[in-house]
């Protein structure tokens, strides 16, 4: 096992690209200030990428190091995610999964962990209020990091190694104070890393 793995990661270091970021929904159950959607909801088009699609690009994946199943919609959203997510593992691909984790289910990360994902980032804007009163309360915080336990939890019962957890928070106005509250939280979740963002989305407007 630790041989074939070996080869495979030789492999990859020759393909002609680094990563590919495939975006194969942009339906999200979550709201958001800081999000594209809040900032042109009359143009935001809602559509999920079709599995036929998807088989259509991932001939294209052996030319990549990575394949990257993120975007501004939720990917978790998608119902062929999970054999979307074998095409690229089929490619011996290093493959990563961001997720605002609303959806992440005891049977959904079971199935992520059995594709043997090489990466999950959980990526969440902190709602306006303290971090300690939103997980006492039934909020969507709450309810989210309980499922990265959960998935931590599966990991560990499957002796896993991968993937790889992360949470990614946004640094805003609204939760700068809040952001280092994070830290002991993550801690006791067991996720590997903490990820502290700008926004930087630059928008360019047409004459």
């Amino acid at each position: 096992m630790m041989l074939r793995e070996l080869f495979r990661g030789i492999n990859r270091i020759g393909r002609e690209f680094g990563v590919f970021q495939i975006e194969i929904s942009t339906y999200s159950s979550l709201e958001s200030q800081v999000h594209l959607r809040a900032a042109f909801p009359e143009q935001w088009i809602f559509q999920k990428m079709s599995l036929e699609t998807f088989q259509k690009i991932s001939r294209h994946f052996p030319l990549a190091q990575w394949v990257s199943i993120r975007g501004w919609g939720e990917p978790l959203e998608n119902e062929n995610i999970i054999p979307m997510l074998h095409l690229a593992k089929q490619a011996h691909c290093l493959t990563g999964l961001t997720t605002n984790g609303m959806n992440l289910t005891e049977n959904l990360a079971q199935q992520i962990l059995q594709e043997a994902l090489d990466l999950i980032v959980i990526s969440l804007e902190i709602e306006n209020q303290p971090i300690q009163e939103s997980l006492q309360e039934d909020s969507n915080l709450k309810h989210i990091m309980e499922q990265v336990e959960e998935l931590v939890q599966i990991k560990k019962k499957l002796r896993r190694d991968k993937p790889f957890v992360k949470l990614s928070f946004p640094m805003t106005r609204l939760n700068m104070r809040e952001l280092p509250n994070v830290v002991p939280l993550a801690a006791r979740l067991g996720v590997e890393e903490v990820i502290f963002t700008h926004l930087d989305y630059l928008l360019r407007l047409s004459s």
